[in-house]
């Protein structure tokens, strides 16, 4: 992957988007979009998150030294679906 460019210092540079968020919101972005959350500074009030992944019958696992790469992949060597326990398949396309 691509060197991620340093945001702060330029933050003039990029549309940067952001959105007040209430429980039970969802956001639903691409996972090569370049995301992240502000620090929590509050001492009273906790932040939460629940993240999933989703992803196509079309992608494919790529061995790396990516952030990305789950800590235990399941013996999984670039090029092979994620078809597995780790990577349970919800639905397949009929035909």
């Amino acid at each position: 992957l691509p060197q991620c460019p340093s945001f702060d210092d330029k933050r003039d540079t990029y549309r940067i988007l952001s959105w007040d968020m209430e429980p039970g919101d969802c956001v639903v972005f691409d996972s090569l979009t370049i995301h992240g959350s502000a620090g929590n500074a509050s001492s009273r009030v906790r932040r939460r998150g629940f993240a999933t992944r989703w992803c196509g019958d079309d992608v494919t696992f790529l061995e790396g030294d990516f952030m990305l790469v789950p800590p235990l992949a399941p013996g999984l060597v670039t090029g092979d679906p994620l078809d597995c326990e780790m990577f349970p398949v919800l639905w397949r396309r009929s035909g």
